[in-house]
This record gives structure tokens, C-alpha cells and sequence, in this order.
């Protein structure tokens, strides 16, 4: 966990947890059927804000690059095959219990395939490597009415730095 010594998360690490923490909300909608793809855009549309890409975001998403940073999908099933797709099961799967777990990561061997991309700001992302791997994850119930998440802790910034400090 990228923290201070205070156990506050480090600038960059709160920038990158946010980011999670949007895609997060986004999975939040996968009743409806929304897919990693919508992760993959806003991952896209945070490093274009915050320098490690550049580009047009169309050009980035084409190149396939987010892909390295957000190596896995949505999430997946609970139940009989842990690693179902979730993206593929989504639309007839209800009554059935969900991870859903995004995440930003900075591992060295995944991010080989983007040592010479045109679309990384080479020197951003050394700032950030340090980071490592910042997943959030729920366990949601499907219903034909949407998701019941049953996670019960929050997942807000200033939770996550109470918890780090040993406040909660």
C-alpha cells in the first residue's frame, strides 16, 4: 500500500486509488451489463489526466496498452468456477454471487508490452511504479433488480487512511 509514514496514501497513490474507486463504481452497474471496456475508457481518460498517457484516447484504447495496467475483467463468479468471466456470464446469471475487483497495476512483467509504446509517458509511469497494485473489490448478489452489494465496509479514501493509522 503506497502510505506515508502517517499512513496517509502517498499523492500518487490516492490519484491511482481514486481512479480504481471509479472504476469500481462503474463495475457497481454490471446488472446492466456494463463491461470491462467502460473500465478500460476511464483508466484511459485518468492517465490521460494525469500525464502516464498520451495520446487520443481512441488511439490508446486501440493500441490495447490499458490492458496492461488493468490485466484482468470486471470480475468473477463466486461459485462453482471461481475465475467465470464476468463479462461473459453477466446477462443470465442472476442469483448468483460476484467479485467484483478491479484494479490499476504496476508490476514489472506486465508492464513489459509497454516498454516502447508511443502512448506511456515513459517518465510518469517510473513515478509510479512503486505503487505496485491497487484492486477494490465487492462481492455483489445479482438479481433481475440489479446488485446487491454485500460488502459492508466503506472504501472511501479517508476510511482506507483510518484504517492504515490503526484509528479504526
Amino acid at each position: 500500500m503506497p502510505v506515508e509514514g502517517s499512513a496517509k496514501l502517498t499523492e500518487k497513490g490516492k490519484q491511482i486509488y481514486s481512479l480504481v474507486l471509479e472504476m469500481q463504481q462503474l463495475s457497481d452497474l454490471v446488472s446492466t451489463g456494463t463491461s470491462s471496456s467502460y473500465c478500460h475508457q476511464n483508466l484511459v481518460e485518468g492517465f490521460l489526466d494525469l500525464g502516464l498517457s498520451k495520446g487520443s484516447k481512441d488511439g490508446i484504447l486501440r493500441s490495447g496498452i490499458s490492458s496492461a495496467f488493468f490485466a484482468h475483467g470486471v470480475g468473477h463468479s463466486l461459485w462453482m468456477h471461481v475465475h467465470d468471466d464476468l463479462n461473459q456470464q453477466i446477462t443470465r446469471l442472476f442469483h448468483k454471487t460476484w467479485t467484483v475487483v478491479p484494479g490499476i497495476y504496476f508490476y514489472k512483467h506486465l508492464l513489459k508490452v509497454v516498454e516502447e509504446s508511443e502512448h506511456v509517458n515513459h517518465n510518469f509511469l517510473k513515478e509510479y511504479r512503486a505503487i505496485g497494485g491497487m484492486p477494490i473489490e465487492d462481492d455483489i448478489l445479482m438479481t433481475p433488480d440489479g446488485c446487491e452489494n454485500l460488502t459492508e465496509v466503506r472504501n472511501d479514501v479517508e476510511w482506507l487512511e483510518s484504517v492504515c493509522s490503526g484509528e479504526i
